[in-house]
Order: structure tokens, then sequence, then C-alpha cells
């Protein structure tokens, strides 16, 4: 399966598709990339998950998506 995971640079932090989508609240690209086989477990350069994304953009619904399929960060005690 290709994944959907594309990274860009922005600034320090190494971000892929999905956390923007996540930070941007965009739930219908959330969505599409996670079908089309995105990976949540991604870590920026800082260590976050996409998850942190969401929590960042404020959306309780798209930050309880991710966190049920997110197995890493802090959230969840992983390395």
């Amino acid at each position: 399966m290709r994944s959907a995971c594309f990274q860009q640079e922005t600034g320090a932090q190494r971000m892929t598709a999905l956390m923007k989508a996540a930070l941007d609240g965009n739930r219908e690209a959330v969505d599409t990339l996670l079908r089309l086989g995105a990976d949540p477990d991604i870590l920026t350069s800082y260590g976050q998950p996409a998850l942190y994304g969401a929590l960042q953009a404020g959306d309780l619904a798209l930050t309880e998506r991710l966190a049920l399929i997110t197995t890493k960060g802090e959230a969840h005690g992983g390395n």
C-alpha cells in the first residue's frame, strides 16, 4: 500500500500532510489522508504525532478520532 505521508519543511519543524490537516482542523483532509494510508504515528521533529495538531486546533472530534488510532507520543507513553 502506498503511503500518503508527504513531508514539508516548515522552518525547523518537519510536518506531514496529515499533521498539517490536523493542525488546520480540516476533518475532510484528515479522513482522506487516513483512508489513503497516512501514518498517524509519524512524529514531528519535536516528537509529536498529528494528534497534537488537532489539540492545537481545538477540534475535539478530530482529537478524539486521532487519539483512538495514535499509538506513539507522550499521550500514549510511546517512544
